[in-house]
């Protein structure tokens, strides 16, 4: 089968395609790779491929930015899938999340794969709740290999995925800095100080 089971929408899953998104591997002294390439049984779809090698840490894997947004986990919806490819039965992949807020600044979890040489979807049940704005992967997790080994990921689901942004609170900045600003302005009483209303390039009193 492949990599892609066609039920891939965004922005809840990423298939990685998306313009935008990159990848900062790192822990990979001896060489490892992460870049998108062909699915490894399916011609017509692309995925991530990681090839480890011996010299890389026992932590090599990448962050993955540029999704669009951030990631939303609650108290009941914890749950993220993701499909992978390994040549072993027993591969660790450590699948973490970073830039938390409403909650732990990180939360992270493991999930092993069952069968070998072909394409099967991990389960996370995420520990925590929160809103997150880094992803981070760890194929081979935790452990460090004696020869090339090559995986393959494809289709990381969330439960949740918050594609706003925030709207800057600019109560408290000096009116010089606010009016060097692009802002939105938040929700309730300003001080009138700080008032947005720009008459010839002055702060309304």
């Amino acid at each position: 089968g492949s990599g892609s089971t066609g039920t891939c929408t965004a922005p809840e899953c990423t298939d990685f395609s998306a313009a935008g998104i990159s990848f900062g591997p790192f822990e990979n002294q001896g060489g490892g790779t992460v870049e998108i390439a062909n699915d490894p049984k399916d011609a017509t779809n692309k995925a991530v491929k990681f090839v480890k090698k011996p010299g890389d840490g026992e932590y090599f894997g990448t962050t993955i930015t540029g999704l669009g947004g951030s990631v939303v986990l609650t108290a009941t919806e914890k749950t993220v899938t993701m499909r992978v490819y390994s040549p072993t039965v027993g591969t660790n992949f450590l699948l973490k999340f970073e830039g938390g807020t409403g909650g732990p600044a990180t939360t992270e979890k493991d999930a092993a794969t069952t069968t070998a040489g072909r394409w099967e979807t991990l389960t996370f049940v995420m520990p925590d709740a929160g809103t997150f704005t880094t992803v981070v992967l760890f194929p081979n997790g935790r452990s460090t290999v004696a020869a090339d080994k090559t995986m393959y990921v494809d289709e990381l689901k969330f439960p949740a995925f918050n594609t706003g942004s925030a709207p800057l609170d600019v109560r408290g900045l000096h009116p010089a800095d606010i009016l060097r600003l692009d802002v939105s302005v938040p929700a309730g009483p300003l001080d009138p100080k700080t008032r947005l209303g720009l008459l010839g390039g002055e702060l309304a009193d």
